[in-house]
């Protein structure tokens, strides 16, 4: 860790680190730097200028180190600036070229470049080593002799940088471009087989959903179908990419959804992971939730729990592994991660094997009763009962019964409509009782 002693001017340091007889500055061996507070570049470049960094050189140190130490230490920060900046990373800037350069206005790509340099290069040498670079370029105006003070050169630092950062990130762009192109060709083709080659086949409920988005795919056919990903964030054989979906339906019907997918490299290929979640465990149930997310997951496993004892009870079973929920922040990366036909009323949903999913549209004091209506629909899969007029029987009663304070209204409705059905004679016959996607929302 690094903090920053703030001066007004040089007097201070004047008085704190005396001038030898010569009469030259004494940079003070004490200032470190340390990721407390946004770093400007204003105080940057006062920190350079002390450790001896000759004014207007060394602009790949100065731009970059207020990238590297702009945000506070926190995960969320560090994130926020990585995924900003590593999609701008690529070989159009030099690196050293970068090194080189003294007085050029950085743009986009170099100002990226500089960031990932200077990190590298604090990771490598330090506060010691940023300290001893800038001391001997000032005393000696060389960059190359700086390096040499470090038993490295520019160019060692350059290349080191590119086969250590650069080329891991591009070969990493590449095979997920790779991938998320073979996913598209298999949607369009409707191979099943090449898109569930596109999914990691250790997370057993992700692939069950994807198996079953397939089959519903094939069941609503596609004029065109689109995926483009950027890659955010590299670490070994895990990556972070913006996947953004554009589909349009044979009817004419457009989608678009865009959200933060996780790959991880397995026998030289990149392949799918699933959306990026931030995963709590509970006694029951596994929850998966958005990093905006923070206060709703604490309620929601509440919800879930209580839930839990009421339809277990009632339905006389306990499920043999923990149920995971995926709550989305996204109502239509809700809606599209089951199938492209989803009705818009739709704010819940389970289906045997996946996850039960939420819908950001279902209020907290909603969880309760929505949690419950799923969890039946897996505790009768599980005991092997098809009938979908049983399941929406008993989920809905299950449903009522966790929430109680919401019940008036879903008794008023379904009574006065069974009254209604009853007075015109059009009630459903047990035998022919439809399924629930053929009956409106009405």
């Amino acid at each position: 860790m690094y903090c920053i002693p703030r001066y007004p001017d040089e007097d201070p340091l004047a008085w704190l680190a005396p001038a030898e007889s010569g009469g030259t500055r004494v940079p003070m061996p004490g200032i470190y730097l340390a990721r407390t507070a946004e770093l400007t570049p204003t105080v940057a470049n006062l920190v350079l200028d002390t450790l001896g960094l000759p004014r207007g050189q060394g602009m790949w140190l100065r731009t970059g180190l207020v990238e590297a130490m702009s945000v506070p230490g926190d995960e969320e920060s560090r994130r926020e600036r990585t995924t900003r900046l590593v999609p701008r990373l690529n070989g159009e800037a030099i690196s050293s070229h970068v090194l080189a350069n003294t007085s050029e206005a950085p743009g986009d790509a170099v100002t990226a470049l500089a960031w990932s340099l200077s990190e590298r290069f604090l990771e490598m040498y330090g506060a010691a080593g940023l300290r001893a670079l800038c001391q001997v370029r000032g005393e000696t105006g060389s960059q190359e002799k700086a390096f040499a003070a470090l038993s490295s050169s520019s160019h060692g630092f350059a290349t080191g940088w590119e086969v250590g950062v650069l080329r891991p990130l591009e070969a990493a762009r590449l095979g997920i471009q790779e991938t998320v192109a073979k996913r598209q060709e298999a949607i369009l083709s409707a191979d099943k087989g090449a898109f569930l080659a596109t999914v990691v086949n250790d997370d057993p409920v992700f692939r069950v959903e994807e198996e079953h988005w397939f089959d519903a795919r094939l069941r609503s056919p596609l004029k065109s179908y689109e995926l483009q990903a950027n890659l955010l964030e590299l670490a070994g054989d895990a990556a972070l990419a913006r996947l953004e979906v554009t589909s349009t339906s044979e009817a004419g019907q457009e989608t678009h959804t865009a959200y933060n997918a996780r790959f991880r490299r397995q026998d030289g290929r990149w392949i799918l992971a699933g959306p990026e979640w931030h995963t709590q465990e509970g006694m029951h149930f596994t929850l998966h939730h958005t990093r905006d997310q923070t206060q709703t997951p604490r309620l929601l496993m509440d919800a879930a729990e209580r839930a839990y004892a009421q339809v277990a009870a009632d339905l006389r079973y306990e499920p043999a592994t923990p149920t995971e929920i995926k709550l989305y922040d996204d109502h239509d990366l809700f809606g599209t991660s089951i199938s492209l036909s989803l009705p818009e009323w739709a704010r819940g949903w389970y289906e045997p094997g996946e996850a039960i999913k939420l819908s950001p549209r279902v209020q907290e004091d909603e969880y309760a009763g929505v949690i419950a209506h799923e969890l039946a629909h897996r505790i009768l899969f599980d005991r092997g009962i098809q009938l979908e007029w049983i399941h929406e029987g008993v989920a809905t009663y299950e449903s009522m019964r966790a929430a109680p304070e919401r019940a008036w209204k879903l008794r008023a409705c379904y009574v006065s409509a069974v009254r209604e059905a009853r007075r015109f004679n059009r009630l459903f016959d047990w035998a022919q009782m439809p399924t629930y996607d053929k009956v409106s929302a009405e």
